[in-house]
């Protein structure tokens, strides 16, 4: 999967949760954890950083602030 493509439905997961579910700690980490165990296909794009870091970038400009 292309990481464009991968960062699109990510941010889609993402935005589905509810609210008081995306904040940055403990959210991004147990968003992460599932799209590991949920869906994988979207962790196959092609990176020099660790996928979390990637993620967390993904969304960090959909976090809500607490």
């Amino acid at each position: 999967m292309k990481k464009e493509d991968a960062k699109y439905r990510i941010r889609e997961l993402w935005l589905q949760r509810p609210k008081s579910e995306r904040t940055m700690v403990p959210d991004v980490m147990s968003f992460f954890k599932y799209l590991e165990r949920q869906h994988p296909e979207l962790l196959e794009f092609e990176s020099h950083v660790d996928k979390y870091q990637v993620v967390r970038a993904f969304v960090n400009d959909l976090i809500e602030k607490q």
